[in-house]
């Protein structure tokens, strides 16, 4: 992105090093403002500082990379741009953490979770579902869960709360799936259950605790 800083080299690989930056010595024309206060420490969306022409150069840069890497024939073509640039994400995976709770995404590169009132790349409903499971009080219910995973169509009228849990013991009986299959954009409340120590989020199996575990969305004119 044409920029230039002076950086503090933390930790040198065979292909990769990091490290910090100290001072920013040229800036980019693609950066702007963020809207997010929390962008800098947050690894959810850690383009939000450029504008749209930057994000797709940066997202178009990244797939030429794996093709090459993989040593794959295949032309990259210009990135195909969201109507909007805020609040467009259909899916999210927020990890949760217990005593003290936390809720958020994870800082880059790490474990430590960044909390937000406001996420601007999520939907406004995805927001208000995840303000709900903040503010619900009774915390020892959900100390089984592990992941908030939401899923819904793209005119946010219908949404699956995902619920990935290490057992159902506390969350099956707990007040959060009534307060959750409440809200009106909300179709279906499902637990998966997953008991691996592991970093993947899906490797169980599913229980419906509340509603249905599908959406119906229509893209393209085609319904699925």
């Amino acid at each position: 992105m044409g920029e230039q800083a002076q950086i503090h080299v933390m930790r040198v690989e065979k292909n990769v090093a990091y490290g910090k930056v100290i001072e920013r010595l040229l800036t980019s024309k693609h950066r702007i403002d963020s809207v997010c206060e929390v962008s800098l420490a947050c690894g959810g969306c850690p383009l939000i500082m450029l504008d749209d022409d930057g994000q797709a150069a940066v997202k178009r840069k990244i797939v030429e990379d794996q093709v090459k890497f993989h040593q794959l024939d295949v032309a990259v073509r210009e990135v195909v741009r969201a109507p909007q640039r805020y609040h467009m994400r259909n899916k999210v995976a927020v990890p949760l953490q217990h005593n003290p709770f936390k809720m958020g995404f994870y800082r880059l590169h790490s474990h430590d979770i960044v909390e937000f009132e406001t996420c601007y790349v999520q939907t406004h409903t995805q927001n208000a579902t995840l303000q709900c499971i903040r503010e619900y009080p009774h915390k020892t219910e959900l100390v089984d869960v592990k992941h908030v995973v939401l899923k819904e169509n793209h005119n946010q009228t219908q949404m699956i709360v995902g619920l990935v849990v290490s057992s159902l013991v506390h969350i099956q009986n707990s007040k959060l799936i009534e307060v959750l299959s409440a809200l009106d954009w909300v179709v279906g409340v499902v637990a998966h259950v997953n008991t691996s120590g592991g970093n993947a989020i899906f490797k169980g199996y599913d229980v419906v605790l509340w509603g249905s575990n599908s959406i119906i969305d229509v893209l393209g004119g085609l319904r699925f």
